[in-house]
């Protein structure tokens, strides 16, 4: 019974450093409070891989997205406590930037159309969203590419300076150096907002 005592105790004591050690932090680095901690963003910016797709197995279409026309705001969002440190814990003595915290809201789609009928399968006014991918997390936490519209669930921006790639490897009915392409890639944002941007002209060829 005493030695089960003496273990009890040290377990308590060892707890309760535990405790105060995740959540007791003393910040040494005198930095501000950070006043707008989200960014959000009103417009996009949309580069191509390239503007001339060969006809080749293999070559594909990769456009990057970033956002645009940036600015830092103010949002309460729930933060999560620190973790427990178990006598392990160190912080690095550098300041947060203003936005650091990611978008102030999140994507919920992807829409990706083409200035021109690409499929004839698909009408002019419909999204490519079957024929372009990105990269998502599996059921298995496995890195896969899925097409847009089988994503559930889309991840935001989290730096200003961030970046999504979506690519597609489809070819159009009609191609050749007369018959170029412009896509237009709109976000739709929680709150409802759209954002677009439009590619330069793109055109595939033998």
């Amino acid at each position: 019974m005493h030695r089960s005592y003496k273990i009890l105790l040290l377990l308590a004591l060892y707890t309760g450093l535990a405790v105060w050690e995740g959540c007791y932090f003393e910040d040494t680095c005198n930095c501000p409070p950070l006043e707008k901690p989200f960014f959000d963003y009103s417009a996009l910016n949309v580069q191509t891989s390239s503007d001339s797709i060969p006809i080749v197995q293999g070559a594909f279409l990769e456009l990057l997205i970033s956002p645009d026309s940036v600015a830092f705001v103010a949002q309460h969002r729930e933060t999560r406590r620190p973790p427990l440190g178990l006598m392990g814990m160190a912080y690095a003595c550098s300041c947060v930037p203003e936005g650091a915290q990611g978008e102030k809201f999140g994507i919920i789609a992807i829409n990706v159309y083409a200035d021109r009928s690409f499929r004839a399968s698909i009408p002019i006014d419909e999204n490519l969203n079957s024929l372009f991918k990105m990269e998502t997390v599996d059921v298995m936490g496995n890195r896969v590419f899925k097409p847009i519209d089988e994503i559930a669930e889309i991840s935001g921006f989290q730096w200003e300076d961030d970046s999504k790639s979506i690519l597609t490897e489809a070819v159009p009915d009609v191609t050749g150096r007369e018959t170029p392409y412009r896509f237009t890639i709109e976000i739709v944002k929680e709150n409802g907002e759209r954002v677009m941007a439009e590619t330069e002209a793109v055109y595939w060829t033998i």
